[in-house]
């Protein structure tokens, strides 16, 4: 079996972040831009791997992955065995960085593999080793603390029994009342996850962790779950 044409195609996906319109969106985005890659072979199988690429902590764009991949990736594959999966990533090592790019082609190497192999990638690459089950959260981007506590209310109404609040745009205190005010939309059997996501300096951080805030997070938030 050999590697006959790699395919790249964008695809643009809407987010819908459950807080209707707003002005400030402080950084979120509300589309997802993906590139995914295709390896065909002349077997007839062919492989799908996904490259999430966003400017803003990976470097890489989905368009620059596309023209990185057709341009310079995909023409050392072409003629390789796609079930060589190693052999095939070391024709691209001489090519610097670029993460992302590389992880949708190995994605799309395995893809192939196990369809050519009738076996789920989890064996190949050792077994099970969780439930099957995969456990959701819906995070809530940093609107103010009555907008949020909407959406909470209404992503458990929904089933969600995790909750993640992006916080680190506004000053601890201002999180502090969304948390609060949060907690009592759903309760205490609800589990509140918070992600700073890089958005603290290093004096907000150690803020945070201090023993006052620590108090003042489990006074707003009730007992933990």
């Amino acid at each position: 079996m050999h590697i006959t044409r790699i395919e790249t195609i964008p695809v643009k996906i809407p987010l819908d972040r459950r807080v209707g319109t707003v002005q400030n969106t402080k950084g979120f985005r509300f589309s997802s831009q993906i590139l995914l890659v295709v390896v065909h072979s002349d077997g007839d199988l062919t492989g799908v791997g996904e490259v999430t690429a966003s400017p803003d902590w990976s470097g890489e764009t989905c368009l620059g992955a596309k023209t990185l991949i057709d341009t310079h990736l995909a023409p050392r594959l072409i003629g390789e065995d796609p079930r060589r999966i190693r052999k095939c990533m070391e024709c691209l090592a001489k090519n610097f960085a670029n993460p992302f790019a590389k992880a949708g082609i190995e994605l799309a190497l395995f893809d192939l593999l196990g369809k050519d192999l009738r076996t789920p990638l989890y064996q190949l690459l050792g077994g099970a080793v969780r439930d099957f089950a995969i456990p959701l959260r819906f995070p809530i981007m940093p609107v103010g603390p009555a907008e949020s506590a909407d959406v909470a209310r209404r992503m458990v109404a929904e089933g969600f029994r995790t909750l993640k609040l992006k916080v680190g745009h506004d000053p601890i205190e201002y999180d502090l009342e969304r948390l609060r005010l949060v907690r009592e939309a759903v309760g205490n059997d609800i589990r509140l996850t918070v992600d700073a996501n890089g958005g603290w300096s290093v004096h907000d951080a150690i803020r945070a962790a201090s023993g006052r805030v620590r108090c003042l997070v489990r006074r707003a938030a009730g007992p933990s779950p």
